[in-house]
């Protein structure tokens, strides 16, 4: 229902609207219970009333978005410019990193509040609509409390955020630049932590089915169609905020804002053509342009002589084409089957005389496409093919190149992709455990866990830390290790760091031989890494062992049972660099 602006565009939140017009393309299904079927037509409607009143605001909204733009635009034009080529001379590189990394975390949170002022600006047009729909939502009731307890937490979230004030972002943009780019404003901050209070909400209440699964059995042809000139509404209201991004986009640049700019959404580079266009078969339309070549380097004089842009509607890719000697050419490249979100991607560099590819499915199915074809006057011959695929079966298993003439000049066996979903991470049953509750010294509580899950039919193991507060935003820490199939060494260990209220590292890994015992030499002393076992259904070959501290540690040892050194290997600087980071990385702390 409300408005989410990103740095280049605006959408309707995926929030209640967006799942009820998510139900146009789930299903329609039946139930029995007259009053479930029309609590959903009540809730439909209501949707279907407020999206009449999004599309009337609309000139409010424009409005609106143009007047906050040229306000703001002329209390701080060039604001954040300065920030752009701000550099440092501190003492290292890990404590430049770590002011580097301080002021990028105090730009993105001044953005954020910029963000939320834009929204709420939108917000302000449509607050009588929203509360209408509220109040028409809120004493609905289903026989499936979870349903109900979803549309009650929507609703509840869109009113709150209705009511959020305007920060005065260009005040706290300005308290920022004459601090140094050092220090945020008591205002920032504030917002801050009121974002992250939100966030721990949002995470509270993460349910496992959406309001379009659990809405799709109580619709029938009747909510069909309210669903559906719901969708027309919307059409309108998305052009028109389409328009609107533009106002926004233009009010980062005179903010100083420019390199926050979405780079997708910028025009082709000079010096490119476009080679192809067309149609994938799982619907997706694409863009080819063959780009400006890369300037040589190295001995070796190495650099794309082809490089390949791929746009889709949905997504694309950076490639780099190789042209090949002749039509005598042996042998195309290697191909490559990827999966993303429930997309299977095929992609092979051709031989230079196929002007077709066709793609073996395992149903026994065909599909057959050009191939991206560069010409010896464009800098071939070369070709590149390019399709997508719906996941996640039927899959590709082959593809065979062919000629002009469509004879076969080369077939080859596809990589098997499988379970390519869209949430494609499957965890097993017993499959996430915590194996420890510890705490830093003097420091945040944290767990490691470890789970087994299948992705893309292979199954995996991991072990991950998590720190609880480990940043001044909230965020905490996941780092992970280990993966079955390659078993570990004596010791691969990892490593996680954290800045608040003091630098600290986690020292974490699998010990192939739990019956050693791995000690860790922090300040001259040796002191023994805990032991933790690890269950039998991971198969993760070892056991865990971790450490805390609060001062850089050496190295690490382990000795065997009797008392033999089996390892000693060097930690090098990397815990003494994290703790020079965290030094730079603190508020208020000087950029020198």
């Amino acid at each position: 229902m409300w408005r989410s602006i990103r740095r280049v565009g605006l959408w309707a939140a995926p929030g209640v609207l967006a799942s009820v017009v998510a139900l146009a393309i789930v299903g329609c299904g039946s139930s029995s219970d007259t009053a479930d079927k029309s609590a959903a037509h009540a809730y439909l409607q209501a949707a279907y009333v407020y999206e009449q009143a999004a599309v009337a605001n609309v000139p409010a909204l424009r409005t609106a978005a143009i007047r906050f733009a040229s306000k703001l635009g002329k209390e701080c034009p060039g604001v954040m410019a300065s920030t752009e080529d701000l550099r440092g001379s501190s003492r290292s590189v890990a404590r430049r990193v770590g002011e580097s990394m301080r002021k990028d975390e105090q730009a993105s949170e001044l953005e954020d509040e910029l963000n939320r002022a834009e929204l709420g600006t939108l917000e302000r047009p449509d607050r009588q609509a929203l509360l209408t729909f509220a109040n028409a939502v809120r004493p609905l009731r289903w026989s499936n409390p979870n349903l109900t307890r979803q549309i009650l937490s929507e609703v509840t979230e869109l009113q709150a955020r209705a009511e959020h004030p305007i920060p005065d972002v260009c005040a706290d943009m300005k308290a920022w630049v004459s601090s140094g780019y050092k220090t945020l404003s008591s205002a920032t901050k504030e917002f801050r932590a009121k974002r992250k209070e939100e966030a721990k909400q949002s995470q509270q209440t993460i349910h496992t089915q959406s309001i379009a699964s659990l809405l799709v059995r109580y619709e029938g042809p009747s909510e069909k169609r309210l669903i559906s000139k719901t969708q027309e509404l919307r059409k309108q209201t998305r052009k028109a905020l389409q328009e609107i991004a533009g106002v926004y986009q233009h009010l980062s640049r005179r903010l100083g804002l420019e390199r926050h700019r979405d780079e997708a959404h910028e025009g082709p580079p000079a010096g490119s053509v476009v080679i192809d266009r067309g149609t994938t078969a799982a619907g997706e339309t694409f863009v080819a342009r063959l780009e400006p070549k890369e300037p040589r380097s190295g001995s070796n004089g190495s650099g794309c002589l082809l490089p390949l842009s791929i746009k889709t509607s949905g997504n694309g890719q950076n490639t780099c084409m190789f042209r090949s000697p002749g039509p005598s050419s042996s042998g195309s490249s290697e191909p490559s089957v990827d999966c993303t979100s429930a997309r299977l991607t095929v992609t092979i560099n051709t031989l230079p005389a196929a002007r077709s590819v066709r793609l073996g499915l395992s149903n026994g199915h065909q599909i057959t496409s050009r191939v991206l074809f560069v010409s010896a006057r464009q800098g071939g011959p070369a070709g590149y093919y390019y399709q997508v695929v719906r996941g996640p079966s039927p899959i590709p298993v082959s593809l065979t190149e062919l000629d002009a003439h469509g004879r076969t000049l080369l077939t080859v066996t596809l990589p098997h992709i499988v379970e390519c979903t869209e949430n494609p991470i499957k965890y097993l049953p017993g499959g996430v455990q915590t194996l420890v509750h510890d705490k830093v010294p003097n420091g945040p509580p944290f767990s490691i866990t470890g789970e087994r899950y299948r992705f893309l039919g292979r199954v995996y193991f991991e072990l991950k830390v998590h720190v609880e507060e480990a940043s001044e935003s909230g965020s905490a820490g996941a780092h992970s290790f280990g993966v079955l199939g390659r078993r570990p060494s004596v010791l691969d260990w990892q490593i996680e760091t954290g800045c608040h209220p003091h630098p600290y590292v986690i020292l974490y890994s699998v010990l192939k031989a739990p019956s050693d015992t791995v000690f860790v030499r922090t300040s001259g002393k040796l002191t023994a890494m805990r032991r933790v076992a690890i269950a039998a259904i991971f198969n993760a070959g070892g056991a865990l062992v971790y450490s805390t501290s609060i001062a850089p540690s050496s190295e690490l040892v382990i000795r065997t049972p009797n008392g033999k050194t089996a390892l000693t290997e060097k930690l090098g600087s990397l815990a003494s660099e994290a703790a020079a980071t965290c030094h730079g990385e603190a508020e208020g702390s000087p950029v020198a």
